[in-house]
């Protein structure tokens, strides 16, 4: 050892550079300004700073707010009034990396005079490591005793209770002396010792690391709670265990069920705001066609049943020189009397629709009426027809005229309906003050669609129409205080239900 001061004082200095550049937490030197004088590598890598970037700058800059802020004022209430907050004390803190993130650290000042000057010395120490552990630990501490996560720890062999954490013990009821003397079969009720012994084997065998179920418990109250088990064999004490994690799912099934019941409620008014609105927009659909209906029926009246007139004219003056003509001849003036007279009746149900005329109740024989319906149906010679049950005296009160029109629609629709063959029957009866007129085909019936539907105006299933004619038979019938409705089987036929009020009926 030299003799030198000098060279002694050199080599101190030499080794306790080197004792602050191989020294594994942070140390930064600064002056009474707070000025950075030197920092050694452990400072640099924990700042991420070079030396050179912090010496001659104020510490502040290692420190996020409101450290920053607060650090000058704290320097200068130091050095007027000596008070101390971290000097020689030490406590948590924390520090800015260059990139701006925050960690935590540990911060220790020592405080030295050169003469006039004081200089001080900060020990800084990263906290990263430990705050990351102790967060782990609270966790699982938070897992353990957690009341809605219940630990069991079992012996793999007796399957008595070894460990039962607090959360366990406050849902289940039981003390923890009374859980050691128990095994899970007997918080189990779903389970019998062999049924639980085979859910578990796949554990002891090693074909499964977890088993995951969904079970009920049974408190010490008897009470029964819902759970969801997550269980796994490990090794406990130097024996083998298994872990079981438990949820108490009590609250979750409920608000499932609920949720269950909502979701459905909401289908349920789904759907019936998609059928209303289905509705609605075939209502609209219905309105936009009625009005265009309404607008060209005058038009259509006075544009077709002119030449309509004409044409039934001409007809009727060929059928008084029909001795003049050959066979094909008559056969076509007939042909084209009945298409004058469905084009007429087309005519007529658009003006009847459109229009809309009121009723004018009158008594009138139900006989009469039928006869006139039949001959101005046309029934062809192919369709047999039987009326039963007429009484002569049997009177009706309504509109005669709209009696009539939907009789006549009933029978031509009856014979249509079978092609112009088969029997067409009319059954008539009474039942509280109005009469009952079955009008019955034996044709091909009607599909679900199409007898949903069969009122509607507009709607047709035939090549000769616009689909007037039962929406106006309808009209006429409640207009007369009277109903029509239908049933039908699709390959079966069908029958029309025709009310009309009695004469003398309890509704006069």
């Amino acid at each position: 050892m030299s003799d030198d001061p000098q060279h002694q004082l050199s080599e101190d200095n030499a080794r306790l550079r080197m004792l602050l550049d191989s020294a594994v937490d942070g140390v930064i030197t600064i002056d009474e300004r707070g000025i950075v004088e030197a920092a050694n590598p452990a400072a640099e890598k924990l700042f991420g700073y070079s030396a050179s970037e912090v010496i001659g700058h104020n510490v502040s800059m290692l420190m996020p707010s409101p450290y920053r802020e607060e650090h000058d004022g704290y320097m200068a209430n130091y050095a007027r009034t000596g008070e101390r907050k971290i000097i020689g004390i030490g406590r948590e803190v924390e520090g800015r990396h260059k990139d701006g993130t925050v960690f935590p650290l540990y911060l220790a000042v020592s405080e030295v005079s050169f003469g006039h000057r004081r200089l001080f010395t900060g020990f800084v120490h990263d906290l990263t490591d430990l705050k990351r552990a102790e967060e782990q630990a609270t966790q699982l501490g938070h897992i353990l005793e957690d009341s809605l996560n219940e630990v069991f720890v079992f012996d793999a062999e007796t399957l008595k209770f070894l460990f039962v954490n607090h959360g366990a013990l406050s849902n289940i009821g039981y003390s923890e002396k009374q859980m050691f003397a128990m095994t899970p079969v007997d918080i189990k009720p779903e389970f019998t010792q062999r049924q639980f012994e085979d859910c578990i084997a796949p554990l002891i065998t090693g074909e499964q690391l977890e088993l995951r179920l969904d079970t009920v418990h049974q408190r010490e109250d008897s009470s029964l709670y819902d759970v969801h088990i997550r269980l796994q064999k490990a090794t406990w004490r130097n024996k083998a265990v298994f872990i079981a994690i438990i949820l108490d799912v009590t609250e979750q099934k409920r608000v499932q069920n609920e949720l269950a019941v909502l979701n459905q409620e909401l289908e349920q008014r789904v759907e019936r705001r998609t059928m209303e609105l289905r509705e609605a927009q075939s209502q609209l659909i219905r309105k936009e066609k009625l009005a265009a209906l309404g607008q060209l029926s005058g038009g259509v009246a006075h544009e077709i049943r002119n030449p309509l007139g004409v044409i039934k004219n001409s007809v009727y003056y060929l059928k008084m020189i029909s001795d003049q003509l050959d066979q094909d001849g008559r056969e076509c003036v007939d042909e084209i009397e009945r298409e004058v007279e469905t084009a007429n009746r087309i005519v007529r149900e658009l003006l009847d629709f459109t229009r809309d005329p009121p009723s004018h109740p009158e008594a009138f024989p139900l006989k009469d009426a039928l006869a006139n319906a039949i001959r101005g149906a046309r029934v062809p010679d192919g369709v047999q027809v039987s009326v039963s049950a007429i009484d002569e005296t049997v009177q009706l009160l309504a509109d005669r005229g709209q009696v009539e029109r939907v009789l006549t629609n009933l029978i031509r629709n009856a014979w249509q309906a079978m092609s112009g063959n088969g029997d067409l029957s009319i059954l008539c009866s009474s039942k509280d003050g109005q009469a009952v007129i079955e009008v019955r085909d034996s044709g091909i019936g009607m599909d679900a669609a199409t007898l949903a539907n069969v009122f509607e105006p507009l709607f047709t299933t035939k090549a000769k129409g616009i689909g007037l004619g039962l929406a106006v038979s309808r009209r006429y019938a409640e207009r007369n205080r009277g109903s029509l409705s239908v049933e039908s089987v699709e390959g079966e036929g069908t029958v029309f239900h025709f009310c009309v009020p009695l004469n003398g009926g309890p509704n006069d």
